[in-house]
């Protein structure tokens, strides 16, 4: 069973308001553009929902979220900006990056080994780092 798609305005515990969608291709969860009900960030942010109430896919959702809050400071993982586990459904907010995640970069990756090298530095950095 699947959480229902949120709408352009509704808002979600109380404190973000949706403006659109951003991704809803995602294997677990979809990603809405929203703006804060109280302050804005100084960034345009997202926010990530489970869309799944399967007991599993709810437990690696939960685990991911926990998983990025320690990596809190680390300059190659994405910084949660809020979440609530307890939410249903549950979520965590994100700064929005325009130019999305490693995906977008598989049709040049294939033909660029000079692109494929910087990005599998970087990866490895990434996991140094971490």
């Amino acid at each position: 069973m699947k959480y229902p798609f949120f709408l352009n305005g509704e808002i979600i515990d109380g404190k973000y308001a949706v403006t659109g969608v951003c991704s809803d291709k995602g294997g677990m969860g979809n990603i809405l553009f929203v703006n804060p009900v109280a302050s804005p960030p100084p960034y345009p942010i997202v926010l990530k929902y489970c869309k799944s109430t399967e007991s599993e896919v709810l437990q690696r959702f939960n685990r991911e979220i926990r998983n990025m809050v320690t990596f809190a400071g680390n300059s190659k993982v994405v910084q949660i900006y809020d979440h609530n586990l307890s939410h249903k459904p549950p979520y965590f907010v994100m700064k929005y990056f325009s130019d999305g995640d490693l995906t977008t970069l598989c049709t040049s990756l294939k033909s660029n080994y000079h692109l494929q090298e910087r990005t599998f530095i970087q990866m490895v950095d990434c996991v140094n780092e971490l």
